[in-house]
């Protein structure tokens, strides 16, 4: 190896680039990048100045200012295209100049390796894969040696990869083992200062690395990652006190954890955080993936939680055969049943979940109303997310032998808020989604995911629970009343009409057939200006959740209309009770978040004591309640979920339809919907 005297403290451009496109949710707190630079560091020292970036203008006003020794990047797939248009700008600045990538964005069948590094194989050297502080760590000390004239065929460092102009294509290396000790052998980023300049960013938490389990459709079931290792809780209650005390002000804390709640030490972490909100009030809500099989402890500790935290049901799809492709194992009976006694919507004020991708080999339309019926009706999960199934670099699903042979519909379409214009490119993410198999046709997922839009309006986030209750208390099957409101759509009013037929027209047309047309699409100025307009490019649950806004009172009528008619056609008499529910229903929703809505509190007369029904956990008919002389019912928020309300509008643009969708799709119901108090009897 040859050696060259270094010239001064070797520079290192350290980057996790994030757009700032409104909804989105990248910006702000490198955690990724953090413990590369915190590894780094501490065990070579001064000798390497790191330097890290998040946003793009400041890495490319530093660029322009000053070259780097090495320029490295992140490389997700929300952020690819982006990662590569500044590296090939860096090489337009300084074309000798020493580029890596890093990331879990890259092919898990070595035989796809050609074809992701074709393209990047004249502005990008390395690629790094697999955990990254000790291959970093390796490669920077070899680059400092060699004062960034690194020779490619003398890097022989595990979990490194390179194109080779000699074999004409990559060079590759197994991942560098894992590190076990993590709590011993990594420090932290954010104990050690690392990242004070991000602090009062997004918060971000890891406290465990590793997932035991093997599901297709997740990088993590690569076996290198099947073992589970921990820092410690006291390290990461200091890392979030350490956080706290910065003054961060954003509502809500993320642990970016596989599986947050698989370990019996993560309860201690969570009833730290519980008692830290009752004492300080913050974070108001805890973000992390829900455990795949919760232990009881973990369920009681959620559950105490006061809505610190979401759990759920992961089943991903219910079809077995489906199962056995993706090697999931689906939640046990024993599971189930805790989450009907605990979790299920009449014993838990707070959200549940349950998750479905579709559609994924095997499952069929069929499967995929059953099991949607099952969530409703059986479980009785407040919550439930339907997923379309995303293809990415690092999945068994990357390889087109396994598409063909499943008979995957392959479209593309933007990802969500992913896309800028920037002073030295224009960049924008596009993913790969399945919309169509040979037991799931491309109709059928339309819809399927129409049906979704209408349980999500109808059922998720506690919309139109006092109606649903009512409902369920009369023997009507939810799932039945829904499919009801969705089938009769063509009734509604104009303006309900208009709002409905958005959310079909939305997930059609953001679809390409190619990944060529959607590039195609940024080159005319009428459909930027439609991605400026958030018409398209953004999430389309989320941005239909958040325009309910806008239609909700009409929505309300039309849900009264025809759940008279479908009560009719069942034999069910109604009398005056659902007169009072809409109306109660109308008050209870936040529609505008300005303080003045915030503050309004509101009065009106009922003929039946609704405040007390849902008091008594619905437990008689409503027709019970009947006040002869009516009773005055108040609906408001109480001081402290004031305060977190006012505390949002600090952290969002609402006017921006993209940033309300994520407000009411990300937020707990509970936290939007005014209170019942009875003031008269």
């Amino acid at each position: 190896m040859k050696t060259h005297a270094r010239s001064s403290r070797f520079l290192v451009y350290l980057a996790h680039p994030s757009y700032q496109t409104p909804g989105s949710e990248t910006t702000g707190f490198p955690l990724n990048i953090g413990y590369l630079k915190a590894y780094a560091e501490h065990y070579i020292g001064p000798t390497v100045d790191i330097r890290l970036f998040i946003h793009v203008e400041p890495l490319l006003e530093a660029l322009r200012k000053r070259r780097p020794h090495l320029l490295a990047l992140s490389h997700y797939a929300w952020n690819s295209v982006q990662s590569d248009s500044i590296l090939q700008y860096a090489r337009s600045l300084y074309p000798e100049l020493l580029t890596i990538q890093g990331g879990p964005h890259y092919p898990l069948n070595k035989e796809n390796c050609p074809v992701f590094w074709r393209p990047k194989k004249n502005y990008l050297d390395f690629y790094l894969h697999g955990e990254g502080e000790e291959a970093f760590r390796k490669f920077l000390l070899y680059a400092i040696e060699c004062d960034g004239a690194v020779r490619k065929e003398e890097v022989e460092i595990p979990g490194i990869d390179y194109w080779s102009d000699d074999v004409d294509g990559p060079v590759m290396r197994p991942a560098h083992e894992r590190i076990m000790d993590i709590e011993k052998d990594i420090p932290s980023p954010i104990l050690s200062g690392v990242l004070d300049e991000f602090i009062l960013g997004i918060p971000l938490l890891q406290t465990t690395r590793g997932c035991p389990y093997s599901c297709q459709f997740c990088y993590a079931a690569q076996r290198y990652y099947n073992r589970i290792y921990a820092f410690s809780v006291e390290r990461v209650i200091a890392e979030i006190n350490y956080i706290h005390a910065s003054g961060n002000k954003h509502s809500y804390l993320s642990i970016t954890d596989d599986n947050f709640g698989i370990l019996e030490r993560d309860i201690a972490i969570l009833n730290y955080v519980t008692k830290l909100r009752q004492n300080t009030g913050w974070p108001i809500q805890l973000y992390s993936t829900s455990p795949k099989k919760p232990s009881r402890k973990f369920v009681d500790a959620a559950v105490g939680s006061d809505g610190m935290i979401r759990l759920g049901l992961i089943f991903q799809s219910m079809n077995e055969e489906t199962l056995k492709i993706i090697k999931r194992t689906p939640p046990t009976d024993y599971e189930i049943k805790v989450f009907k006694e605990h979790l299920a919507e009449d014993k838990y004020e707070h959200p549940s979940d349950i998750a479905l991708i579709i559609p994924m080999p095997r499952e069929t339309f069929g499967g995929y109303l059953q099991a949607m019926r099952k969530i409703i009706d059986e479980y009785r999960a407040s919550e439930g997310t339907v997923y379309t199934m995303i293809i990415f670099w690092g999945i068994i699903f990357e390889n087109k032998s396994f598409q063909n042979e499943h008979g995957m519909v392959i479209k593309y379409r933007f990802s969500e808020s992913a896309f800028g214009q920037f002073s030295a490119f224009n960049s924008c993410e596009v993913e790969q989604v399945c919309v169509g198999t040979a037991t799931f046709s491309e109709e059928e997922y339309y819809l399927a995911r129409s049906i979704y839009f209408f349980c999500t309006i109808f059922y998720f986030k506690r919309n139109f629970l006092l109606l649903r209750r009512y409902l369920r208390s009369k023997g009507i099957s939810i799932f039945d009343w829904i499919l009801y409101l969705h089938d009769n759509r063509h009734k509604a009013s104009p303006r309900v009409k208009e709002y409905f037929d958005e959310f079909d027209r939305r997930t059609r047309e953001e679809l390409f057939d190619t990944e060529e047309e959607v590039r195609n699409f940024l080159e005319k100025p009428e459909n930027i200006q439609k991605i400026n307009d958030q018409e398209i490019g953004f999430n389309v649950i989320h941005m239909a959740v958040g325009n309910l806004t806008d239609y909700y009172k009409d929505v309300v009528d039309y849900a009264h209309a025809c759940t008279r008619e479908f009560l009719d056609k069942s034999g069910i008499e109604c009398g005056n009770e659902l007169e009072d529910l809409i109306r109660c229903m109308k008050y209870l929703r936040l529609f505008r978040i300005t303080p003045e809505e915030i503050e309004q509190d509101i009065f009106d007369e009922f003929r039946y004591n609704i405040f007390q029904w849902q008091k008594d956990n619905f437990s008689r008919e409503l027709k019970d309640y009947y006040v002869p002389q009516k009773v005055i019912l108040a609906f408001g928020f109480s001081p402290e979920e004031k305060r977190e309300l006012l505390m949002e509008l600090t952290k969002h643009d609402l006017w921006s339809k993209a940033e309300r969708g994520k407000f009411y799709y990300r937020i707990f119901p509970e936290k939007y919907n005014r209170k019942i108090q009875c003031m008269s009897l």
